[in-house]
């Protein structure tokens, strides 16, 4: 690997970071919706045919793949949300750390005017 130097020359996008973080939060909203939608499918064994033993087979492996689907569909959701979470707080980071380091220097100048 080659070191190259430091990033001397970058510049964050405070609305950019909070414009990714409502996104998102739309997208962890979408996805709780889901897992509501999911869970409100009601099916019974008897929905699943008459013949008893493919019957079983069936309501049985549907059974699996909801609880995994739904089980996938909150880890997304709560994912999702916590990247809103982190994007929302990086910008109010790199936010604070510039008006801190304004306000350093402001107050420095100020100081050595005088």
């Amino acid at each position: 690997m080659t070191y190259v130097g430091p990033v001397t020359d970058f510049a964050v996008s405070y609305p950019d970071l909070r414009a990714a973080g409502e996104r998102f939060g739309e997208m962890h909203t979408t996805a709780a919706d889901q897992v509501s939608t999911l869970g409100s499918v009601h099916l019974a064994q008897a929905d699943f045919g008459r013949v008893p033993w493919l019957q079983t087979r069936i309501f049985e492996a549907f059974q699996e793949h909801t609880a995994e689907c739904t089980t996938v569909l909150q880890e997304l959701a709560e994912v999702l949300g916590s990247t809103s979470d982190g994007l929302q707080l990086c910008a109010e980071s790199y936010e604070a750390i510039d008006a801190a380091a304004t306000e350093a220097i402001n107050n420095f100048f100020g100081e050595a005017g005088q």
